[in-house]
């Protein structure tokens, strides 16, 4: 976990665990031949292996958390369940966190939202509100969503402490969320901003950093896949060559600069 400081913002990667996926079916119109050229992000066997990412912001006195993890889950390639561990070893417990915010309700931004107590589910962050877009919860309350089920039952846990953000909202000092549907219809990403400085997390706008230079390269999981790739474009025309740019599925949860490279631009790791 490796702090960074945006001006009077305090930056803390907090990982939950790695799950797996075989690039060419997540990314399903790419070729083994096209991730020969992204060799620094799969494996020999061609998968790609993404963290399950959360970060943690000092505002303050405000601590936020950014997604919730996956929870403690181990089947099959997802190794989830060090979220708890990893934010002790940051100096936080559950009690400490004010504001929990969902860029998205997918299973693995929500795992830690709330666990098994007895016959139903508890929040375990018991101090903070819990922030989504107001669309992220209509799709997710909607009989027509897959996830509807499982999210509705895991949700009693804290929905009586669930608030909903607009795209433009300050979370928190420093701390603004943007609307970027496709991924989801409520998906978002978090602007950081302190002292002249700016830094971004994209959710799962992008999953990896290969679609910064390949915003046509969409996942399986995306809901409107032309809205997803639009964003992309959108980001990686917008972001220049000085803001910070993060995700919850990067390599190692560590942030970059997008770097232009003739009429290309690519991601690249901050030391």
């Amino acid at each position: 976990m490796t702090t960074t400081q945006l001006g009077d913002l305090t930056i803390t990667p907090i990982s939950d665990g790695t799950i797996s996926f075989v690039a060419t079916e997540v990314f399903s119109t790419t070729t083994d031949a096209d991730w020969a050229n992204h060799a620094d992000l799969v494996d020999s066997t061609g998968n790609l292996n993404f963290d399950i990412g959360t970060y943690l912001i000092r505002s303050g006195s405000r601590t936020v958390l950014i997604d919730a993890g996956v929870g403690d889950i181990q089947r099959g390639t997802i190794n989830g369940g060090q979220l708890i561990t990893n934010l002790a070893a940051a100096g936080v417990t559950p009690d400490d966190i004010d504001t929990v915010v969902f860029t998205h309700l997918h299973f693995d931004h929500m795992g830690w939202a709330a666990r098994k107590a007895g016959d139903t589910y508890a929040a375990v962050f018991p101090n903070a509100n819990y922030r989504a877009h107001a669309d992220e919860l209509t799709y997710h309350y909607s009989t027509n969503n897959p996830a509807h089920e499982r999210f509705t039952v895991i949700a009693v846990g804290f929905e009586n402490r669930l608030e909903t953000f607009a795209d433009g909202d300050t979370i928190a000092p420093g701390i603004t969320m943007r609307h970027t549907p496709g991924h989801t219809p409520g998906s978002s990403m978090v602007i950081m901003s302190s002292q002249g400085q700016r830094a971004i997390l994209l959710g799962d706008a992008v999953h990896c950093p290969a679609q910064i230079q390949h915003p046509e390269w969409g996942p399986i999981f995306d809901v409107d896949p032309t809205a997803a790739r639009h964003v992309r474009e959108a980001v990686a025309r917008e972001i220049d060559g000085e803001t910070l740019v993060g995700a919850a599925h990067f390599p190692d949860l560590k942030f970059g600069r997008l770097i232009s490279s003739g009429t290309t631009r690519i991601w690249s790791p901050v030391a």
